[in-house]
């Protein structure tokens, strides 16, 4: 037992932290409740701080971001009144990660975790469309490391709570999530 505990020991101790910026591209889906909203997909963007702590030996390893995040998507009214939606995050994506790699040159890995927003976007107020102050969803990727500082992926995010709402006279109550594909860069320094 003494044995198992010194080598989990040493092997957090030779961890390793590197701190970065990331950077990509969205691909948003709105689902909006009920048949009255419908929209369409736009592209949006996020960029921020990363930081990666990895395990040696074990290909295990933790990764979490702070992003200002923007996904936009067109949205028409019954009526025919049509808006953009812009929804302005901070993001904090926290990801658990598993990498196998080819040394020091490349690795694949494979991430997945929570992603907490908080928003800064405006309410819609020509659809009475309010952006709920925090919300959350889940991430699934992958990606590849190169020579030990880049990094790309490809990951989907899909929405766990409304990350905004409206209520009408006409309509009823009105709720909606996001999905979101994601392409992105790292570089770790």
């Amino acid at each position: 037992m003494l044995c198992l505990l010194t080598v989990l020991l040493s092997t957090a101790m030779q961890a390793q932290i590197k701190f970065g910026v990331k950077a990509g591209y969205n691909l948003a889906s709105m689902s909006l409740s009920g048949d009255v909203l419908q929209s369409s997909n736009k592209a949006g963007f996020f960029f921020g701080p990363t930081v990666k702590l990895s395990l040696p030996l074990t290909g295990l390893g933790i990764d979490g971001s702070v992003l200002y995040n923007q996904v936009s998507s067109d949205v028409t009214v019954e009526q025919g009144v049509s808006h953009s939606m812009v929804v302005k995050q901070l993001a904090i994506p926290l990801h658990l990660r598993y990498g196998v790699g080819l040394g020091s040159v490349a690795s694949v890995f494979f991430f997945a975790g929570p992603q907490f927003a908080f928003n800064v976007a405006d309410d819609i107020k020509q659809i009475d469309w309010k952006w709920k102050n925090a919300y959350t969803s889940a991430n699934i990727g992958a990606g590849v490391s190169l020579l030990k500082h880049f990094q790309l992926h490809l990951n989907y995010n899909i929405g766990l709570s409304n990350m905004g709402e409206a209520q009408s006279d006409t309509y009823g109550s009105l709720r909606g999530k996001a999905r979101v594909w994601q392409m992105g860069a790292a570089y770790y320094f």
